[in-house]
């Protein structure tokens, strides 16, 4: 598992304690009278503006994370179905196919076009000629993202 996961997880665990810490204490209300003010401690089932701002933020970030964790197990499982195949794959590749597949890999199975060229020092015609071939052997696929590519494990 990468940073990313590790960060989501944290990011989750944080977002389900605030969620529930808010939803069994909310926060104490004030009453004012004339120049006195009540406090009331505990009003069960009765939150201020500011704990429905809390709970709708932290119950997002609480969604997008469940989503992000479900779903990338499918990713994972096939990136490791990948490097487990990586022996009967590089025997059919050509050298520079061979590395750019082998960067696309070390990167968990997404990176961009322009990171590629970094990364290999190839051009960026080179890169993309090789891209076309690994495509065309159903390894890899490019999917546009504004200016440029993003290449995925296929």
């Amino acid at each position: 598992m990468g940073s990313r996961e590790y960060f989501i997880q944290i990011l989750f665990f944080s977002s389900l304690f605030i969620v529930i810490f808010k939803i069994l204490t909310p926060s104490p209300i004030q009453i004012y009278i004339g120049n006195e003010s009540i406090v009331l401690e505990n009003a069960p089932k009765f939150f201020t503006y500011r704990d429905g701002f809390i709970l709708s933020i932290f119950s997002f970030l609480l969604g997008i994370c469940t989503f992000f964790l479900l779903t990338i197990d499918k990713r994972l499982d096939l990136l490791e179905k990948r490097r487990k195949e990586w022996k009967k794959i590089s025997e059919r590749l050509r050298e520079d196919e061979r590395r750019i597949y082998e960067i696309v890999l070390e990167s968990d199975g997404i990176i961009s076009q322009s990171e590629i060229c970094r990364k290999s020092g190839f051009s960026r015609a080179t890169v993309s000629r090789i891209l076309d071939m690994l495509e065309s052997k159903n390894l890899v696929e490019r999917r546009r993202r504004g200016m440029g590519n993003i290449v995925v494990i296929k």
